[in-house]
């Protein structure tokens, strides 16, 4: 049994535990995953989330959307919301650096295979937009 323990989330998992097809420990039922992974395993991240969660909430830049390497898998996996931040939002200890950036919450959820919703986080009120 190996303990993993991350920025105040912890998960036991052992390679004698019992793995379903998705390789998901089959006791794990789990109904969401929220992360913010780094921006360059941003795909296999959602894709190995949407295996093991019925519903997948990724904290990443808008810029996730521009690549066209990215298309076919959004393609496939289409994200059903995207909520922008309208404002830059300060993230790190250097929030100069981060200021520059433009983050969403993009939300998956299995089955789900339309257009995405797109909407926007008011940080600063309603007659900022």
């Amino acid at each position: 049994m190996t303990q993993f323990k991350t920025k105040g989330v912890s998960a036991l998992t052992s390679s004698d535990e019992p793995k379903a097809k998705n390789n998901c420990p089959t006791y794990l039922k789990v109904v969401c995953i929220e992360n913010a992974p780094p921006f360059r395993l941003l795909l296999p991240f959602i894709e190995q989330s949407l295996k093991c969660a019925s519903k997948v909430a990724m904290f990443c830049q808008l810029q996730a959307l521009e690549d066209q390497k990215r298309c076919a898998p959004y393609r496939k996996n289409p994200p059903a919301r995207i909520y922008v931040f309208a404002d830059r939002v300060a993230c790190s200890k250097d929030d100069n650096l981060m200021r520059i950036m433009c983050f969403c919450w993009m939300i998956w959820e299995r089955g789900f295979n339309g257009k995405p919703t797109i909407d926007w986080i008011l940080t600063k009120g309603e007659e900022t937009v």
